[in-house]
């Protein structure tokens, strides 16, 4: 594999995430170019000065309501950037390749995601700490809003295939000749970081362990690409049931029984998933997957 100088090693392996971060800080400013353009069209400008106020609600109200299509655009923006990174960081880096497709490991990894999901959910309604967290609240109203199918597409569908492959497909990739559970920590917390709120982002590490440690046993970015689909789609589908099942809620008391039960069965289902994915065999490493790359005739970027 290519050897880097430390600063460049570190520096390969972070500005993945930056580029994460830009392909929706660009898509963000053009829509508020474009947004700001439609609503002041055609007005007085003296019009636009006394009720300055009133539009850059009505700009930022506009934003919001269509959050998950500009979600969309920067996803799809950072997949164009990400796949011929993923294709090169795969032929430089062999050591997390070739561990091939197995069906029942994939179902596994789908179960074990859906415990995840159920357990961090239990949690979350019986000791109600989202409360806690106001900048939680306004990123779960932003994704559970109205549109179900372009939540279903955008963030539970191209969000994770993007994301796996930045965090684990190039980031992991690139950190894994050092100590494999340092390397799985690192992008795990950049995974975390990238939610830009605290309560997420603890739970975005935990996951980011999860799917990167499955990524290293098993070898192949398809694993954690479905944990991941599967733990987002779980949480778009269970959105909109609850948003239709909120007055059935009588109290506080209620809430909180319903909580212990989704904590216990989200439970369950980890660890019964967890210890049969477990019990499966390791995809062994390739060989050669530390050899320098300039033996083998590829050329470092």
């Amino acid at each position: 594999m290519p050897q880097y100088s430390l600063p460049r090693q570190i520096w390969r392996a972070i500005y993945p995430t930056l580029i994460y971060f830009a392909s929706s800080v660009i898509v963000a400013f053009f829509a508020g170019i474009i947004m700001s353009a439609k609503m002041m069209a055609g007005q007085d400008l003296s019009v636009i000065a006394a009720d300055a106020a009133a539009i850059a609600q009505e700009i930022q109200n506009s934003i919001m309501a269509n959050a998950m299509l500009f979600a969309l655009i920067g996803y799809l923006l950072a997949f164009v950037i990400f796949l011929p990174m993923w294709r090169k960081t795969r032929k430089h880096y062999r050591r997390f390749g070739g561990g091939g497709f197995n069906i029942g490991t994939a179902a596994l990894t789908l179960g074990l995601s859906a415990g995840l999901h159920f357990l961090i959910s239990g949690v979350f309604a019986l000791t109600d700490i989202t409360r806690f967290f106001p900048s939680y609240q306004m990123v779960e109203d932003m994704i559970t809003g109205d549109n179900l199918p372009m939540r279903i597409i955008a963030v539970g569908l191209v969000a994770p295939v993007v994301e796996e492959m930045c965090f684990r497909g190039v980031t992991l990739n690139r950190l894994g000749n050092k100590e494999i559970w340092l390397a799985v920590l690192i992008q795990a917390v950049l995974f975390g970081i990238i939610h830009f709120n605290l309560l997420q982002g603890i739970y975005a590490v935990i996951l980011g362990v999860v799917f990167g440690y499955i990524y290293v046993r098993f070898k192949s970015l398809w694993y954690p690409v479905i944990a991941h689909i599967s733990f987002n789609m779980i949480g778009q589908l269970m959105s909109a049931l609850a948003s239709g099942a909120d007055a059935e809620i009588a109290d506080a008391g209620s809430a909180a029984v319903g909580g212990a039960i989704v904590l216990v069965f989200g439970l369950l289902l980890t660890a019964v998933f967890a210890y049969c994915l477990l019990r499966r065999p390791a995809a062994p490493e390739p060989e050669g997957w530390d050899e320098p790359e300039v033996a083998r005739g590829y050329v470092s970027d």
